[in-house]
């Protein structure tokens, strides 16, 4: 599935980027509720990943016997932060093939 999370009863999307319309059998389905140049990267993967953990000791330390001596979780998260900054930086716009003219 491509979506972790639903549309909701008029066709939108909660995180309002998607939208679905109902057309002829091959036009009607989802599509861009916004332009591609005001959606970033970082908000279609918030989207398409339920899941930020780069390692299971992000999801739950308790279970790790080297909680609180390990510093991996702090590299993990710089590494994070800086992904998630260099993806807001992007626009759909940016990575999607030009339009055949």
């Amino acid at each position: 599935q491509c979506f972790t999370r639903p549309f909701n009863e008029s066709g939108e999307h909660p995180d309002t980027f998607w939208t679905t319309y109902r057309a002829s059998w091959r036009n009607g389905g989802p599509k861009l509720a916004r332009s591609p140049e005001s959606i970033s990267l970082a908000e279609v993967l918030a989207l398409t990943e339920p899941d930020f953990a780069l390692a299971e000791c992000m999801r739950d330390a308790d279970d790790c016997p080297l909680v609180g001596r390990c510093k991996l979780p702090n590299v993990y998260g710089n590494a994070l932060k800086a992904f998630m900054q260099a993806l807001k930086s992007q626009t759909l716009k940016d990575v999607l093939p030009a339009e055949p003219a």
